[in-house]
C-alpha cells in the first residue's frame, strides 16, 4: 500500500493534478494510471488525503 500511495503523489505532481480532488475519468486518463488504478486512488481517498510532502 505504502509504494501505491508513493507512485500516486509522484504521479500527481509530475500531472500537475490533485489526487485529492481529481474525478475518477480525469484519473483514469493519465498516463501510467488507467481504470484499476484510479479505483485504487478513490478507494484510498476515503481513508484521508495524500499529501505531497511540499511545504507551500
Amino acid at each position: 500500500m505504502l509504494a501505491i500511495m508513493a507512485m500516486l503523489v509522484a504521479t500527481a505532481s509530475w500531472a500537475a493534478v490533485d489526487v485529492n480532488k481529481t474525478a475518477h475519468a480525469e484519473l483514469d486518463a493519465l498516463r501510467g494510471v488507467g481504470p484499476a488504478v484510479s479505483k485504487r486512488i478513490i478507494e484510498a481517498r476515503k481513508q484521508g488525503a495524500f499529501r505531497t510532502g511540499r511545504t507551500s
